[in-house]
């Protein structure tokens, strides 16, 4: 069954959240072979396995978690790049 990975900003503040989402899409290209169905300055839409949400939604956060700990960007002075506000994986038809 099919279900939508949404990595995404409720509200953009900067560059951070441009950082984050292109180094995720590039991370999951990579290690999963995935391409965003959609994406904007806001976020990424995936369609992937919905066997695959738990393992992908894990490695999102724990990626995210370990590259805040050395990637800065160049906003205001230097800041750590923001975590999305959004990071879920839902079957398609749930609601």
């Amino acid at each position: 069954m099919k279900a939508r990975l949404v990595i995404g900003f409720e509200m953009l503040e900067g560059s951070s959240e441009q950082v984050a989402l292109d180094l995720v899409a590039g991370m999951l290209a990579r290690k999963f072979g995935l391409a965003p169905e959609w994406s904007d300055a806001e976020g990424l839409v995936y369609e992937v396995d919905s066997s695959e949400c738990g393992k992908i939604v894990t490695f999102v956060k724990e990626y995210l978690d370990a590259i805040r700990g050395v990637v800065r960007v160049r906003f205001e002075g230097w800041a750590k790049i923001r975590k999305p506000d959004i990071i879920a994986c839902r079957e398609e038809g749930e609601e």
